[in-house]
C-alpha cells in the first residue's frame, strides 16, 4: 500500500467490491497474520489458516476453548482452557510450549521479539526467554494482562489495583505501579516511555515510566476492548465509544492536559481497531458489522464492508501493509488486497 486515496467525497469511497469474503462457518475471537497467510482465531480449538486463493485450512491446537492469543507474523500464540501454551507457525506445525502442572485455564500470552514467551494462570505470571528458561512470579491478584517492553526483557503484570513491572533475569524486585481498579489489556508505547492499561471500568490508565506520572483517559461509554498504536507511537486508537478515540503520545507528556481525537463516528459502538504498520492510518471495526478505513491527518474513510452482519471481533494488518483482514464474532470474514 503506497497510497491512501479517498477521493473527493470520503463518505461515498467504498473498496467492499475488492474484500474477498471468507466463510469461516465458527464463531471468531482473533485474526492475524503469519507471513502473508491471514489465520482466524476461532473460539473453540481451531485456527483457521488462508493461503492465497485457497479455502481455509483448519489446525486444531487446543482440546478445548482458545482464551488468549497473540502474534509476531512468525507463530501465533495461544492459551487455552487445557492449560496450555501453544504454538503454531507458518507451515501449519503445532506445538505445546508449556503445560500448566495444575491444568489451570492460561489467561493471557505475550511474546518478545527475542523469542521470548509470557504466559498466566490466575495469579501466576511465567515467562521463558529465547534460553528455555523458565521463571515465574506471583502478584496480588489474578493476572489481567500482559506486555513485553519494546526494549529489554521487562514484562508487565497487570492485575487488580496496579501493574506490576518484572525483569525476569534480573534479582530486583518487581517495581509496583499503583492505581486503584481492576487492569486488563496493558501496553507498552513504541518509544518505551509510557505504559497504558484498559480498566475494567469504562477508562484507560497510564504511567510516565521516567517519573511514574498518573494519566486518567476517561469519557469512554463502555470498557475499551481493543487498543492500538498508530505508526510510529504517536497516538493511542481505541474502541469502546461510537467513535475512534485517539490519544495523542507524541509530546513528552503523552496525553496529559490534551483533548483525544475522535474520528470515524457512527451510529454504533466501536468494536475493533487495527493500525497500518508504516502510515498514519487504521482500520476500524464496529458492532453493526461496519469495517471503515480511516487516515489519522483528516479523519477520510473508506468502506470495507457495510453494516447489516456481527459485530466485528478483530483486525488486523498484514507486515507489509498490503493486506487488511477483519473477522466478525458469527464466523464471517474478508481479506482486502491493497
Amino acid at each position: 500500500m503506497t497510497e491512501f486515496d479517498p477521493g473527493e467525497s470520503a463518505s461515498i469511497v467504498s473498496v467492499t467490491d475488492k474484500v474477498r469474503a471468507i466463510a469461516i462457518g465458527a464463531p471468531l475471537s482473533a485474526v492475524h497474520f503469519l507471513g502473508e497467510q491471514a489465520a482466524f482465531v476461532g473460539s473453540e480449538e481451531n485456527i483457521f489458516v488462508v493461503t492465497g486463493e485457497a479455502e481455509p485450512v483448519s489446525v486444531a491446537v487446543h482440546g478445548g476453548g482458545i482464551l488468549c492469543v497473540t502474534s509476531d507474523g512468525k507463530r501465533i500464540v495461544t492459551g487455552g482452557d487445557d492449560g496450555k501454551v501453544a504454538s503454531l507457525n507458518a507451515k501449519g506445525e503445532v506445538s505445546v510450549l508449556a503445560t500448566d502442572p495444575k491444568r489451570r485455564w492460561i489467561d493471557n500470552v505475550a511474546l518478545h521479539p527475542d523469542g521470548a514467551v509470557a504466559w498466566s494462570a490466575g495469579k501466576t505470571a511465567f515467562v521463558r526467554s529465547g534460553k528455555d528458561q523458565e521463571k515465574s512470579l506471583d502478584v496480588p491478584s489474578t493476572v489481567g494482562g500482559l506486555a513485553f517492553a519494546p526494549k529489554g526483557l521487562r514484562l508487565a503484570v497487570a492485575h487488580y489495583n496496579g501493574v506490576t513491572l518484572w525483569f525476569p533475569n534480573m534479582a530486583a524486585e518487581p517495581e509496583f505501579l499503583p492505581w486503584t481498579g481492576s487492569h486488563l489489556a496493558v501496553t507498552f508505547s513504541p518509544d518505551n516511555k509510557f505504559l497504558v492499561t484498559a480498566m475494567h471500568e469504562a477508562a484507560l490508565h497510564g504511567w510516565r515510566l521516567a517519573d511514574n506520572r498518573h494519566m486518567r483517559m476517561t469519557g469512554y461509554p463502555g470498557r475499551v476492548r481493543s487498543i492500538a498504536w498508530t505508526a510510529g507511537g504517536k497516538a493511542l486508537a481505541t474502541s469502546g465509544a461510537d467513535a475512534v478515540i485517539l490519544w495523542p503520545f507524541a509530546s513528552k507528556d503523552g496525553p496529559m492536559g490534551k483533548e483525544p481525537a475522535m474520528l470515524a463516528p457512527l451510529k454504533t459502538r466501536v468494536t475493533a481497531v487495527a493500525c497500518h504498520p508504516d502510515q498514519a492510518i487504521f482500520a476500524a471495526g464496529y458492532e453493526d458489522g461496519t469495517v471503515l478505513m480511516v487516515r489519522v491527518a483528516d479523519g477520510a474513510e473508506i468502506l470495507v464492508h457495510r453494516n447489516g452482519g456481527a459485530a466485528i471481533a478483530a483486525l488486523a494488518w498484514s507486515a507489509k501493509g498490503t493486506l487488511l483482514t477483519f473477522a466478525a464474532q458469527d464466523g464471517e470474514a474478508g481479506l482486502l488486497t491493497l
